[in-house]
């Protein structure tokens, strides 16, 4: 086997930028005979890919319908016999780099990647950002007009369980997490969508149905986890009501509010000896203040 790096030139009215659309890649031939074959104008069997290439060749076509492979200019930049799969690799991208194939730099090069998109190269062409978010408007468009293929398809258990594997200890970029809290950020949900879950959860409860998680006891190492983390965040950020003092006659209302309603349910015992030692220390301290007074 024998590895070349090759370089396509589409010599015709088809133009990226003003300039001829060419394209920079890796093949393997079977012998001498077969890399004399793929330098000439006439080798059909291998056009190389891509995106963009293939559009460029896919114009072609459409303008030299019945000769338009021999405006395909084929040169061979690199051949060696017996090379490995990652030096190869290694080489295209160098030429790719070289030549300034890339279509970034906007000279008609129609190479999407700096290498090649296997385990040895740069990977899918998803890095990307450009392809990204191209292909992310694309897909947006495309299903709005069309149903998703998994619409009202359910996962089976092994499924779920394969997933939830997979994403097992992902932790999400502080630019997504943002990204996701603008995006939600002072959305309400409609009366509509609120009548729909009440009436689901009322079924829910009429049925018997019981939450899986009601009577278990959480981690002790995560309840402590969870209570540093909103100490911390409420010390770097005050509440709404930070230093806000209520006023006698606010007091007044809430008393009067409260006044002559009963307890749902009965208080335990750690609670009313909380409440026992609080009013302890209330009537102390009034007291304390009533003698300074005097």
């Amino acid at each position: 086997m024998i590895g070349v790096v090759y370089k396509f030139t589409i010599v015709s009215k088809v133009k990226i930028n003003e300039n001829k659309p060419f394209y920079i890649g890796q093949h393997f031939c079977l012998d001498e005979s077969d890399l004399l074959k793929f330098g000439n104008r006439n080798y059909v069997n291998y056009l190389g890919s891509g995106k963009i290439w293939n559009d460029c060749v896919i114009r072609l076509k459409q303008l030299n319908p019945n000769n338009w492979y021999k405006f395909i200019k084929r040169e061979v930049l690199y051949a060696k016999e017996g090379i490995s799969q990652k030096a190869l690799d290694a080489l295209e991208a160098y030429y790719i780099k070289k030549y300034k194939a890339h279509y970034s730099f906007g000279l008609g090069g129609c190479n999407i990647l700096l290498g090649t998109a296997n385990e040895f190269g740069s990977g899918s062409p998803m890095k990307d950002p450009n392809i990204r978010k191209a292909r992310s408007e694309y897909m947006k468009e495309y299903y709005k007009m069309h149903k998703h293929p998994c619409l009202g398809k359910k996962l089976t258990k092994e499924q779920r369980e394969v997933l939830s594997k997979s994403h097992l200890g992902k932790v999400h970029s502080r630019e997504v997490i943002e990204r996701t809290a603008a995006k939600l950020r002072g959305r309400k949900r409609g009366e509509k969508f609120c009548n729909l879950m009440k009436e689901i959860w009322t079924k829910r409860k009429e049925s018997g149905w019981v939450s899986p998680v009601k009577g278990r006891k959480q981690n002790k190492d995560i309840v402590e986890k969870r209570r540093i983390g909103i100490l911390k965040w409420n010390k770097e950020h005050p509440g709404a009501r930070s230093g806000w003092k209520m006023s006698d006659e606010g007091k007044m209302k809430v008393r009067l509010a409260r006044l002559g309603k009963k307890r749902v349910g009965k208080a335990t015992d750690d609670e009313i000896e909380r409440r026992r030692i609080g009013a302890i220390r209330g009537w102390e301290k009034r007291r304390n203040n009533q003698s300074l007074e005097k």
